[in-house]
C-alpha cells in the first residue's frame, strides 16, 4: 500500500472475526454464576469447538487497558499477513471482567493480555502473557 497504509477494503478483508467468550457460566435459572480455573474454562470452550478442526486462538484482555488493546488491534490484528493467517483459526476473545470471582479476576488481570494457542485437535501448544505477549 502507498505510504504503508492499508485501505478500508483491505482492513475489512483481514479483520479478525472474534467470537465473544464469557469467562463464567450461568446456571439454568439464570442467577448464579460459577467460575472454574481459567485454564480449565478455556480448555472446555476449545473442546466444545473441536468439531471445527481448526486451530484456536484465545485472547483474554482487560477492557480498561485501551492502550494495549488498541495497539494489538491496529498493529497486530490489522496486519494483512496476520489477519489473513488468523482466518484459518477459531478466534475467541474473553473479557477478564466477566469473571465473577473478583479475587481471581484481579489475579488474572495482572497477566493480561493472555493468548492461548491450541492445535486443531484442541491440544494446547503455547501461551503468551503480559508484556511479552
Amino acid at each position: 500500500m502507498p505510504g504503508g497504509r492499508t485501505t478500508e477494503t483491505t482492513q475489512q478483508r483481514v479483520r479478525v472475526d472474534w467470537e465473544t467468550l464469557r469467562l463464567s457460566e450461568t446456571t439454568p435459572d439464570g442467577y448464579i454464576e460459577s467460575v472454574q480455573q481459567l485454564d480449565d474454562f478455556i480448555q472446555n470452550a476449545v473442546k466444545s469447538r473441536s468439531g471445527e478442526k481448526k486451530p484456536v486462538l484465545v485472547w483474554i484482555f482487560d477492557p480498561e487497558d485501551d492502550k494495549t488493546n488498541n495497539n494489538l488491534d491496529s498493529k497486530i490484528f490489522y496486519d494483512e499477513k496476520i489477519g489473513l493467517a488468523l482466518k484459518q483459526f477459531t478466534c475467541l476473545k474473553g473479557d477478564v471482567e466477566t469473571i465473577p470471582d473478583e479475587t481471581l479476576m484481579k489475579k488474572i488481570i495482572r497477566k493480561t493480555p493472555i493468548f492461548y494457542f491450541f492445535d486443531p485437535a484442541g491440544e494446547p501448544f503455547d501461551t503468551l502473557s503480559g508484556k511479552q505477549a
